[in-house]
């Protein structure tokens, strides 16, 4: 099950199949993707990512990497795209 995880915002989980349009719309622009030590991958927006901007303290507890994370996130595995 994927997981929304909004920078400012509460947690949203959902089912449907994931595209890159659909992570770009979950997102807010073009998807950078981040694998994690799990195994299971983090999309998150670019932009935000390089500017460093809107800090998700939401998606650090989740994550497990060094660094923090920013914007809207979604965490999914690869099994969840379509």
């Amino acid at each position: 099950m994927a997981s929304l995880i909004r920078w400012n915002g509460p947690l949203h989980h959902f089912r449907e199949p994931l595209t890159i349009t659909r992570l770009q719309e979950l997102v807010g622009g073009f998807v950078k993707f981040l694998e994690l030590p799990c195994g299971d991958y983090l999309a998150a927006n670019e932009d935000d990512m390089r500017l460093l901007t809107r800090v998700n303290k939401n998606a650090d507890v989740f994550v497990g990497i060094a660094g923090p994370v920013y914007g809207d996130v979604v965490l999914f595995g690869e099994e969840e795209l379509a």
